[in-house]
């Protein structure tokens, strides 16, 4: 097959011979042969050339494969072209997917019929693929506005960073230790926001449940605040980052203008778009999908990210050959989120293709520093929870709060005793909650009674979700106390008919003639007969 290269150098030496013949009304016929020989073609194809050549006096009218004259006769007879336009006609309108092999065996079984001259799959394949994206979303019978027949921008610009921001989640391509929290070896799920004008990560959260306008939340809720805090526990040194010249890895923090997202449930339920709407961001359903691209591709590159870890499920079956992820697991959730905040910190140095070989980092310090209007103030940690940390109501006690089995004080809570308040809470740390008097806004701290440092994640449905070696063992000790209440009832029974009867009481009888009795592990049981143990 001639490649590109060699087009461009036969279509050159066609000109240098043709042109000459095409611009001297004297040529001769020797002339035509001269040329016929030194092109390796018949002295008709130099005839047509020359008049391809005057019609379009340009070097693409002698291109191999090109016809400039349109007076070429079809390479087939009508009925045959009117049988492939009906063909893929057909095609278009099915809304499956279907093969050009279906469409160019029909052509040659309906040409067969007629004695007619049928299309190779190569032309019919040539065929298909000239039919415009108009057509086919024409043809298809999509609505009003369908996304083929609109154009729309390859690239969406943003002027300044936290104007827009886009947030989406993805299942993690790793298996992740969750027994500390009952829920075995399994996928978690991450949410992550991206700034678009400088493509720095505005916010993320680690989830064990699936999405839900809780883990959105808690996402914006990282991304308002300064990450600071957040960095330094996680135990990275951030006077590290300041011997290489770095102030601030992760200085991105404020509430954005606009929350681009797609149309799922937790997007546009009531408690994300009002806890946006209570900072003054507005939340944006995306109309095109390309509008989605950024956070899309940063999903992509974080989990192509994760399959160089041990535990991976990576993309696709075929990656896998044999591999088991579940024996691999080995890092818990506190691993993984120290994985997720240094990966988020390595590419805000990494160099990006679309920032013009600028770093993230780099992109949105430029844009602060040119920005024409001063940004806005950050909001405080306390209107920031309370848009965005979810809430439950409890009731007030001598105790305290009591929530998740946990138990929470403080001395405020002496005047509220019988009362019933509504506490605000982070899934991710339970050692501390938050009292809401009014409803709204944390008004005080609630810590933990007794197990601070050692809360687990409340996305862990603990008490729901055993493992199978804990519903194991909750089954044999099941078996026992069945054995047991046996032995029990049976040994009352022969008490009152020895009562009645006058007699001393009696004794329990070996425990071989209790049917069905489970065996506990080689020790006796508490109610068989002392003779027996």
């Amino acid at each position: 097959m001639t490649n590109s290269q060699d087009k461009i150098h036969i279509m050159q030496e066609r000109v240098r011979i043709i042109r000459p013949l095409a611009m001297d009304p004297n040529r001769s016929v020797a002339d035509i042969a001269v040329a016929a020989a030194l092109l390796g073609k018949s002295e008709r194809t130099i005839r047509r050339w020359i008049q391809d050549f005057q019609t379009a006096p340009v070097a693409d009218s002698l291109k191999p494969g090109h016809r400039a004259s349109p007076g070429r006769k079809p390479k087939f007879p009508s009925e045959t072209l009117d049988i492939i336009s009906r063909v893929i006609k057909w095609r278009l309108r099915k809304k499956e997917k279907i093969p050009a092999k279906r469409p160019y065996r029909l052509v040659k079984w309906l040409c067969l019929r007629r004695n007619l001259r049928y299309p190779s799959l190569r032309y019919m394949q040539r065929k298909i693929g000239e039919v415009s994206e108009i057509a086919k979303a024409r043809a298809k019978m999509i609505s009003k506005e369908p996304r083929d027949l609109r154009l729309y921008p390859n690239h969406h610009e943003v002027a300044w960073p936290l104007d827009q921001i886009q947030i989406d989640h993805t299942r993690m391509d790793l298996i992740v230790d969750l027994t500390l929290f009952g829920m075995g070896k399994k996928r978690v799920w991450l949410t992550l926001a991206i700034d678009v004008a400088s493509r720095m990560v505005f916010g993320y959260y680690i989830g064990l449940k699936a999405p839900s306008a809780r883990s959105a939340g808690l996402a914006m809720l990282r991304g308002v605040l300064p990450k600071g805090p957040l960095i330094e526990a996680m135990g990275i040194d951030l006077e590290e980052f300041r011997a290489l010249g770095i102030l601030d890895p992760w200085p991105i923090c404020n509430v954005p203008i606009w929350v681009g997202c797609d149309h799922g449930a937790d997007f546009k339920s009531y408690a994300f778009r009002a806890g946006c709407l209570l900072l003054g961001a507005q939340v944006e359903f995306r109309k095109i999908v390309n509008y989605g691209g950024h956070i899309e591709r940063l999903l992509g590159t974080f989990m192509q990210e994760l399959h160089g870890l041990s535990g991976t499920t990576f993309s696709n079956t075929r990656e896998v050959q044999g591999y088991d992820a579940v024996k691999n697991c080995v890092y818990t959730l506190e691993d993984v989120e120290l994985w997720v905040v240094t990966t988020i910190l390595i590419y805000h140095v990494t160099p990006h293709s679309k920032l013009g070989e600028m770093t993230p980092l780099q992109k949105f310090l430029d844009l602060q520093a040119r920005r024409p209007v001063a940004t806005r103030l950050v909001p405080d940690k306390v209107h920031v929870q309370s848009a965005f940390l979810p809430s439950v109501k409890r009731a007030v006690t001598k105790q305290g709060v009591r929530f998740q089995n946990r138990q929470y004080s403080n001395p405020q809570l002496a005047p509220l005793i019988g009362q019933h308040i509504q506490i605000k809470y982070n899934p991710g740390n339970l050692d501390i909650v938050h009292a809401c008097l009014d409803g709204i806004t944390p008004s005080f701290d609630l810590h933990l009674i007794g197990r601070a440092g050692k809360s687990r994640h409340m996305d862990a449905p603990i008490d729901n979700m055993p493992t199978l070696a804990v519903k194991e063992e909750a089954k044999r000790q099941k078996d026992i106390a069945d054995g047991l209440a046996v032995q029990r009832d049976l040994l009352f029974d022969r008490i009152r008919s020895h009562r009645k009867n006058g007699a001393a009481t009696p004794s329990l009888p070996p425990a071989q003639s209790v049917p069905n009795l489970p065996v506990s592990a080689g020790r006796p049981l508490p109610f068989e007969p002392r003779e027996g143990r």
